[in-house]
């Protein structure tokens, strides 16, 4: 009988370093075979001293070196390791990762946050999609880390939005008590952030749902709440948590040592993990608190499994949570609705007029739509250099299903939405590699002129189809109620803006009427 495949994944954390080998099955499912965890101060290092000793790098290598001899024993087809963002802030990370390679062979690759919190949401998806009413009602996903926390808001089944804090048990323990008072005035800023971006959202008016995720914390939970278990979930009602939250709350840590038998490198991290999900998880009103029976790296390893090598690939449903999270940051930023509605279509409509001729991927067009609906959101900060404002919001915002590099492509993109076109001197452009500086040029062109047609913000253009030759672009355009007096009007607004699109391309731009 052949044997299903098996895949395996190496995870660097704060605290620890894990491995599981998983065999992958049918129905986009993964069996765990072996999971292996070895306690280790990599996170102490950094927040102490900035870098990683020498003695914490000869033991990550040797923890390693011992986790490929299983992998290898295994036959493990695939397999790879990883190290979370917060690690990279170590001074010297790039030596830790340099010393594995040439000792074990392994290279490591860091996992920005958002690629984490894409790898907890669509396992997360997978587990919950028939249940709870995961897909019909409004939840919220919390995962905990050690250097940083991902939160996302999902609501009938779309991501509204997703954030990331560099807040984590391991920052929240340095140099702090385990007051009660001394955790909600360090968590105060995180959590009115949190309930200011829900004011932005009247559509919704409460959490059902509240799904916590920490590794440290689901070492306690399995001791306590065995019986709660539920597939793959521990499924606790709010007063039975609440009351585990107290009792945890007012022990000492040698008193949570002696009674739940944990290894000192979990005390302080478990117990913050703890206090932090109670009390965020008291803003919300759902009933019940989730929390999954799987570690983060289990998120990965199925990610590691199941996505697509081609990046260019849009992953099933992907699309349509990257056009909610953009809408999301609009409203955040009080867009003008329609008109980045307009832009977007008809931008899109040159875009797909363009496609057999210039065969644009598939990401490309996401680019475009992402950077139509938000390029106008700079607006928010001052009408003035509103472009460069759009950039800079955008850069800082983050969509699941796009990196931090794609997102920097977005903001690039609308920047240059209107006023002068792409050049050197410009910072952001020119340390762009060559292939990504051809994006933003090709899609800005496009965004320009979709730009101009709405100039007026009146959405009079109903429909467009483009007409090419070896010398010319002809937009044939088609205005609500024949109201073809505007055709001056956006001839003339589309030809400032055309000088981009005309150098790119080499076809000059012209206005059609629709016959």
């Amino acid at each position: 009988m052949k044997r299903n495949r098996l895949i395996g994944l190496i995870d660097i954390g704060f605290h620890s370093v894990k491995m599981y080998i998983g065999e992958v099955e049918r129905k986009k499912n993964i069996r765990k075979i072996e999971y292996l965890w070895v306690p280790i101060a990599v996170g102490k290092d950094i927040l102490k001293q900035g870098t990683l000793s020498n003695p914490v790098i000869q033991e990550v290598i040797h923890i390693i070196k011992n986790f490929k001899e299983v992998i290898d024993s295994y036959s493990v087809s695939q397999y790879k390791a990883i190290v979370s963002s917060s690690i990279k802030a170590a001074g010297n990370a790039e030596v830790l990762i340099e010393r594995v390679l040439n000792v074990t062979g392994i290279k490591i690759e860091i996992v920005e946050p958002i690629e984490e919190t894409q790898a907890v949401y669509e396992g997360i998806k997978l587990f919950l999609k028939e249940r709870y009413g995961f897909l019909d009602k409004n939840f919220l996903i919390f995962s905990l880390g050690g250097g940083s926390t991902q939160i996302i808001l999902q609501s009938k089944g779309k991501i509204v939005f997703s954030e990331t804090h560099h807040i984590g048990t391991l920052r929240m323990i340095k140099d702090l008590d385990f007051s009660q008072k001394s955790f909600q005035i360090n968590l105060r800023p995180f959590s009115l952030s949190f309930v200011q971006t829900l004011k932005r959202f009247p559509g919704i008016s409460k959490i059902d749902g509240f799904v916590g995720i920490n590794d440290d914390a689901l070492s306690l939970v399995q001791k306590v709440f065995s019986d709660f278990l539920v597939k793959d979930f521990y499924r606790i009602p709010r007063e039975e948590f609440n009351r585990f939250f107290y009792q945890i709350e007012a022990m000492q840590l040698d008193k949570i040592k002696e009674k739940f038998q944990l290894n000192d490198n979990l005390l302080k991290t478990a117990k913050a993990a703890i206090l932090m999900l109670g009390m965020f998880y008291d803003l919300t009103s759902a009933k019940t608190i989730l929390i999954p029976n799987v570690s983060n790296s289990f998120f990965m390893l199925y990610k590691t499994a199941f996505t697509k090598v081609n990046s260019q690939d849009i992953q099933p449903g992907e699309r349509e949570n990257i056009f909610s999270s953009a809408i999301a940051i609009g409203k955040k930023y009080q867009f003008d609705a329609e008109h980045a509605f307009e832009v977007k279509e008809l931008a899109l409509s040159i875009f797909d007029g363009l496609q057999e001729h210039y065969h644009f991927n598939e990401k490309e067009r996401v680019y475009l739509e992402t950077a139509c609906i938000l390029h106008d959101i700079g607006i928010f900060v001052s009408p003035t250099n509103h472009h460069k404002h759009s950039a800079q919001l955008i850069r800082s915002s983050e969509i699941l299903g796009l990196q931090q590099n794609e997102m920097e492509l977005i903001a690039q993109i609308a920047r240059y939405h209107r006023k002068s076109s792409p050049k050197a001197s410009h910072d952001e452009y020119s340390e762009l590699p060559i292939e990504e500086k051809l994006i933003v040029s090709r899609l800005a062109s496009i965004i320009r002129i979709a730009d101009a047609m709405d100039s007026t913000h009146s959405q009079i253009v109903e429909g467009l189809k483009l007409r090419l030759s070896e010398e010319e672009c002809a937009i044939v355009i088609k205005i609500k109620g024949n109201h073809y007096e505007y055709m001056e009007l956006l001839k003339g607004a589309v030809k400032k803006k055309a000088d981009l699109f005309e150098s790119f391309f080499g076809l000059s731009v012209n206005l059609e009427k629709w016959v």
